[in-house]
C-alpha cells in the first residue's frame, strides 16, 4: 500500500501497487490478480491504473520488453515444450505483442472487489507494476487491513497447442477467500515439475507492506459559563468523543483485518482504559468529586477520571462517550481569566492529537480588584487562674477596594489553651459567614 496510515474518517482512499518480477524464463499470457479487497472497499473510477514496464526496449539479442498483449493474444497457441530458461519469445505475428507504451490489458470495472489485470508478456528479469486507487467505505472500522495478490501465466512446457494456465505453488491461495490463482501449480512437461516463485500472501501472518491501518481519533471538548462572579460556583462539562471511525471487534474471516477480540479491543485499537485529566487553574477549586456514568474520578488538582474498557467499547463512529461533570468555586486568585484544560488519552497509533486537548476560559465579572484585609483580636480578660475560661473575639475587615470572596481565617491553638466550644460568627456590611463553624475549621 502506498498510503498505509489513514486518519480520515470519511472520504478516504488508498493506493495499491502490484509488482510482478520474473527471474526465470520468459512468461506469456501473464495475469495479475487482486483476489479481493476488504468488504465494501471499491476500486476508484479514477485514476486509471498505470502500467510500468521494465526493462525498457531494446533488449539484447532482439528480445522483447515486458508489455501488454493484445486481446487476440490471450490463450493463443505456441510451439510446444518451450524451454523454461530462455529469452526466446513467441513470434510477434502470432502473439501480436505491443510496445512498452501500450494501453493497459484487462481491467476490472469500477466497484468490483476482485480485479484481474492482463494479459502481459514478461521476459527474464523483466517486471510489471500496476497502481490503482481504492475507496475506503466510511463504515470501515479502526484496524489493520490486509490484501493479497497473485499471478498466473501460460505453461511454456505444455505438450499441445491448447493454452494451459499455471501459477506458482507458494501461497497459491493465501487470501481470505482461499481463492487459487490457477488450478495447476506444476509444469506439464520438462524438467522441474513444481513452478518456482511465490504469490503475495494477504493473510494476517503474511508480509506487512500491503497493510492499511485505519487509525482512531479520540477527542475531548470542555464547556462552562463564559462569565462567573467571585465566590460563585458553576459546572464544568467534559465531553469525551470517538471523533473518528467505529472502534469494534475485528475478525479477519469477515473484515480482512487483523483479529481483535472484545477482551483486548481497547489495548489493540483504542485507549485502555480511556482516561482524562482535568487540571484546574489557579483560583478554581472543585467543590465535589467529578463524576460521569461508569467513570471513576479522583483528585482535585488535577482531576483524573478513567472509563473501563467494558463501558467504553465498542463504540460507533462519531459518538460521544459518557459525559463527565464537576462543580467548582471561583475566586480572584490567579487573575480574572480562568482557563481550564482537559486532556484525554489518545487511541493506539492516533496521529490527530490536537483535539485530544479541550480548553475553556471563564472570565471573572465584575473584574477582580485587590482587597485589603485586617484582623483584630481581643480577649475578654487580662488575667486568668488555671482552669478558668475566657473568650476571644476576632474581627476581620476589608478596607477595599476589591471584594475578598473565599477568605479563610485561622487561629492556631497554642500550648496551655484548649478550645471546647464551637465559635460563632456575625457579619455586617455585605460580608457573609460560612454555613457552619466548628473548632476544626476555624
Amino acid at each position: 500500500a502506498l498510503t498505509p496510515l489513514i486518519t480520515a474518517a470519511t472520504g478516504a482512499t488508498v493506493q495499491y501497487t502490484l509488482n510482478v518480477r520474473n527471474t526465470g524464463g520468459a512468461a506469456a499470457n501473464v495475469f495479475i490478480y487482486d483476489t479481493g479487497l476488504p468488504p465494501a472497499w471499491t476500486r476508484a473510477a479514477t485514476p486509471v491504473p498505470v502500467y510500468a514496464y521494465a526493462p525498457a526496449p531494446p533488449l539484447a539479442g532482439g528480445a522483447f520488453a515486458a508489455g501488454a498483449e493484445t486481446t487476440a493474444a490471450t490463450g493463443v497457441a505456441s510451439p510446444p515444450a518451450l524451454p523454461v530458461n530462455t529469452y526466446t519469445v513467441f513470434n510477434t505475428s502470432t502473439l501480436a505483442l505491443r510496445a512498452a507504451a501500450a494501453a493497459p490489458g484487462v481491467v476490472a470495472t469500477s466497484g468490483q472487489g476482485s480485479f484481474t489485470f492482463g494479459s502481459f508478456f514478461i521476459p527474464q528479469n523483466g517486471s510489471i507494476s500496476v497502481t490503482f486507487a481504492v475507496t475506503i467505505p466510511n463504515a470501515a472500522t479502526v484496524g489493520t487491513y490486509h490484501n493479497g495478490a497473485g499471478a498466473s501465466f501460460l505453461d511454456p512446457t505444455r505438450s499441445s497447442n491448447v493454452g494451459r494456465a499455471i501459477a506458482m505453488a507458494t501461497d497459491v491461495s493465501a487470501n481470505r477467500n482461499s481463492l487459487a490463482y490457477s488450478s495447476s501449480t506444476t509444469f506439464q512437461t520438462g524438467g522441474t515439475s513444481t513452478v518456482a516463485g511465490s504469490h503475495y500472501s494477504g493473510l494476517v501472518a503474511g508480509p506487512t507492506t500491503d497493510d492499511v491501518r485505519l487509525l482512531p481519533d479520540i477527542s475531548i471538548t470542555k464547556t462552562a459559563p463564559a462569565t462567573a462572579a467571585v465566590n460563585s460556583t458553576y459546572n464544568y462539562t467534559l465531553t469525551p468523543r470517538n471523533n473518528g471511525r467505529a472502534i469494534a471487534v475485528q475478525t479477519y474471516a469477515a473484515t480482512q483485518a487483523t483479529d481483535v477480540l472484545l477482551a483486548n479491543l481497547g489495548t489493540a485499537l483504542a485507549a485502555s482504559p480511556l482516561s482524562l485529566t482535568d487540571t484546574l487553574p489557579s483560583g478554581v477549586a472543585a467543590t465535589n468529586t467529578f463524576s460521569g456514568t461508569n467513570w471513576s474520578c479522583s483528585g482535585t488538582a488535577p482531576v483524573v477520571c478513567t472509563l473501563p474498557d467494558a463501558n467504553a467499547y465498542p463504540i460507533a463512529a462519531a459518538t460521544n462517550f459518557p459525559l463527565v461533570t464537576g462543580t467548582v468555586r471561583i475566586t480572584c486568585v490567579g487573575g480574572n481569566g480562568k482557563t481550564n484544560t482537559a486532556v484525554i488519552s489518545p487511541g493506539v497509533g492516533e496521529t490527530l492529537l490536537t483535539n485530544n486537548t479541550g480548553t475553556f476560559t471563564t472570565t471573572v465579572t465584575p473584574a477582580c480588584v485587590n482587597a485589603t484585609l485586617t484582623v483584630a483580636k481581643i480577649n475578654a480578660g487580662t488575667s486568668l487562674i488555671a482552669g478558668q475560661t475566657t473568650s476571644y473575639t476576632l474581627t476581620v475587615a476589608n478596607l477595599g477596594p476589591g471584594a475578598a470572596g473565599g477568605t479563610t481565617l485561622r487561629d492556631p491553638v497554642v500550648p496551655g489553651l484548649s478550645c471546647t466550644v464551637n465559635p460563632t460568627c456575625a457579619a455586617t456590611a455585605g460580608a457573609a459567614c460560612p454555613g457552619s463553624l466548628a473548632i476544626a475549621t476555624l
